[in-house]
């Protein structure tokens, strides 16, 4: 059994050279075409949570759309848009201590998914605390050890 990690990072919509984009990190989650070098043999992940990765962005951008509405009649005309260097996503990736070729093994492998489950509700509890919704969960199942991305926007604006 290798150590377990969680890593968690905030990204913008344009990215920059120290941080990728929005776009580029749930290109990687769907195991789009040039966005997962370093998995041999990518295939599309499991959606354990919410929407697929691929509709982030949109959904970011009708969000950033519906808060500038929001608050155009408050701002009468001398607000400003969210900068594309804006942070506007947060993504968590949880890497579970077995292989995933170790899977197999009926007692492994339940531990994992009650794993899983504990990783999801966590991930529900924090990002509701903290003022995000929690969009979506993939699990990766091919690379060297199974591991979960959870992926989190700023709440919702009421209008």
């Amino acid at each position: 059994m290798a150590y377990q990690f969680a890593h968690t990072q905030t990204y913008s919509r344009k990215g920059n050279g120290k941080s990728r984009s929005v776009a580029s990190v749930v290109a990687e989650a769907v195991r789009q075409v040039g966005y997962c070098p370093h998995v041999d043999d990518p295939s599309p992940p499991n959606v354990l949570h919410g929407i697929s990765p691929d509709a982030i962005p949109a959904l970011i951008e009708q969000r950033i759309a519906t808060a500038k509405a929001c608050f155009a009649e408050q701002l009468k005309g001398k607000g400003r848009g969210i900068r594309q260097d804006q942070h506007v996503l947060e993504a968590a990736v949880f890497s579970h201590p077995n292989r995933s070729s170790e899977l197999s093994d009926p007692d492994v492998r339940a531990r994992y998914q009650k794993w899983r489950d504990d990783v999801i509700e966590w991930v529900k509890n924090d990002f509701d605390s903290r003022g995000l919704d929690f969009v979506s969960a993939v699990e990766h199942l091919d690379e060297s050890h199974p591991h979960i991305h959870a992926y989190g926007v700023p709440r919702a604006t009421e209008s």
